[in-house]
């Protein structure tokens, strides 16, 4: 059973979601589309393999229409729907959609009236064309598109955590089944949990270089960039680059901590060893040319007088004076995560049912979980009518009632705060749920004292608990909005 089908059509229905976007279709029918390719991404099983027999089992989001495009790309491998839209938008214009302060329509509308195909037409436009200058383009601030621009520069060079540590951990799946491979651990910023990464380093153990090293190259990628027997890079189809040292298991404890990083606090190590008496690099930790054993970084740590210092605080800003005076603060791990009080469910952008939702966090040991879905003005994230969302209430009622002494569930949502400092549900509404988040989901771009005065309306709400996403920032995507936020703390 193969998955690279559900992927290879997952990718298809989200890039007509895109085009559709780009035309300015139906919301509804955006939606659908980028809903079934989430549905089949979700998969246990072939696409193929369901919708190969004579009555396949439904697929949650998965219609009539979209159902007949599925069998069109069993019987083709393509479906020709997206053949079509790519004939009014250019290819090219997809890896532009994400740039703050333009989004698909307004590129659309470029292409159309400037014929700009690439990042460069769009930059030639926006900073060198004089005519528009300090004016709008198409409704937008030139300064706004400009700004995006440049955020959207810095984050094609960088990866969000959130996006590399699930690549990484399925790379990890795939290498540790390598034959002769003994471990691997991801290395570098990302197990430093830095919140953009710009190539992703893991470490491998094993004793047969040559035929490990070459297995790597089996993995999907782009290209080759280097390969040796004790160091593979790859450029993966993201153009994110993956460097895999390879190392025996003597050497594996001190070329983690090393790998790991960072530069500045294995700078601080080495003159800590230095003075010790030690030697400390990639290949392990000598006293007068005879290595010294170490079965693991605690090891190493503990040799030089340190106690453990976690990767996340490895900055060499402060923790090493921390350790040496029992000053070092607790890292939150996994297990100290009692609950979520932020959770979408599939009734607005959310891919779990409500049951499914509640079933995982008792799975992960969660004391409580609330759902809080997008209230009616997000209506691009599906966002719940009063009507509708009454009728999550019941549905929430009953599976309460179901896991009751298992979990505490609480009903709510994530209120849009609008222009004016209002919120998106009155006060007769808020009042019948358990717990309500407001959130600014438009008008980014207005000024510091709009946004901090909407702000701080909603705080006032007696109804209202958790201000959402209160700076706005996407990291490498938009900037923070303005806003006074020592007013809003006190």
């Amino acid at each position: 059973m193969s998955f690279e089908d559900n992927e290879k059509l997952a990718s298809i229905f989200e890039t007509i979601s895109d085009a559709l976007e780009f035309l300015n279709e139906n919301q509804f029918k955006i939606r659908a589309y980028r809903n079934a390719a989430d549905s089949i991404r979700s998969l246990n099983e072939s696409i193929v393999d369901i919708y190969s027999k004579p009555n396949p089992k439904k697929v949650e989001g998965i219609g009539k229409d979209l159902e007949q495009k599925i069998k069109e790309y069993i019987a083709t491998k393509k479906v020709a729907y997206l053949d079509e839209l790519l004939e009014k938008v250019p290819y090219t214009l997809f890896q532009l959609k994400d740039i703050r302060g333009l989004g698909p329509r307004t590129l659309y509308k470029m292409f159309k009236r400037y014929r700009v195909r690439t990042l460069e037409d769009v930059k030639k436009l926006v900073f060198e064309n004089d005519e528009l200058k300090d004016i709008s383009l198409l409704g937008k601030s030139i300064k706004k598109i400009r700004e995006g621009i440049e955020l959207f520069e810095e984050g094609q060079s960088r990866f969000p955590i959130g996006v590399i540590l699930p690549m990484a951990k399925g790379l990890i799946e795939q290498i540790l089944k390598i034959e002769n491979v003994v471990r691997a651990e991801i290395a570098g910023s990302t197990r430093r949990g830095k919140e953009t990464v710009g190539d992703l380093d893991i470490l491998i153990c094993t004793k047969d270089f040559k035929n490990v090293s070459k297995a790597l190259t089996n993995l999907p990628h782009k290209q080759i960039i280097a390969m040796g027997d004790t160091k593979v890079s790859l450029l993966l189809s993201n153009n994110m680059q993956v460097d895999f040292r390879i190392v025996d298991d003597e050497s594996f404890a001190c070329a983690l901590q090393y790998f790991t990083g960072s530069k500045e606090h294995n700078v601080r190590l080495r003159d800590i060893a230095i003075k010790k008496g030690f030697k400390l690099n990639e290949y392990g930790l000598f006293l007068k040319d005879q290595k010294i054993e170490t079965k693991n970084e605690e090891d190493i740590y503990k040799a030089l007088g340190l106690c453990y210092i976690k990767p996340t605080l490895r900055e060499n800003k402060g923790e090493i004076e921390a350790c040496l005076s029992n000053s070092l603060p607790d890292v939150v791990e996994l297990d100290d995560i009692k609950g979520d009080l932020h959770v979408h469910s599939n009734y607005s952008d959310g891919l779990m049912g409500l049951e499914e939702i509640i079933q995982e966090a008792i799975m992960r040991g969660y004391e409580y979980i609330a759902i809080t879905d997008h209230s009616v003005s997000s209506y691009v994230a599906g966002g719940l009518s009063v009507e509708r969302l009454y009728e999550q209430l019941k549905e929430i009622d009953k599976l309460k009632f179901k896991y009751k002494g298992k979990i505490n569930i609480l009903a709510g949502s994530e209120v849009d705060i609008k222009q004016d400092g209002r919120l998106d549900f009155d006060d007769s509404v808020l009042k019948d749920l358990d717990i309500v988040i407001a959130s600014i989901h438009q008008g980014f771009g207005n000024s510091k004292d709009i946004n901090t005065k909407r702000i701080v309306a909603a705080i006032e709400n007696p109804y209202v608990n958790i201000i959402g996403h209160p700076t706005g920032r996407l990291i490498g995507q938009r900037a923070p909005y303005e806003l006074d936020m020592q007013s809003i703390v006190e």
